[in-house]
């Protein structure tokens, strides 16, 4: 049986509300060495995590590099 146009958009836009995405998600931290930007290298990572494991990078934002937030309690920042 086919699902008629009605339910596919209503599928559709449960989706895009987040309704379906029950998925656990793991964020993590990452900093590039003292003179570079990492960028590519970033980018090759989240290419590599897709196609290796199936992780699917659904957001990324650039910090300050300043030290703060939970992950601060237990680590150390190395000045250069």
């Amino acid at each position: 049986m086919r699902a008629s146009q009605n339910q596919i958009a209503h599928k559709a836009s449960r989706k895009a509300a987040g309704e379906l995405n029950s998925h656990t998600i793991y964020a993590i931290r990452l900093q590039a060495p003292h003179g570079h930007t990492g960028i590519r290298a970033l980018r090759h990572t989240l290419k590599a995590l897709w196609r290796r494991h199936g992780l699917r990078c659904v957001s990324a934002r650039e910090e300050s590099a300043r030290f703060s937030g939970p992950a601060a309690d237990h680590a150390t920042k190395v000045e250069p």
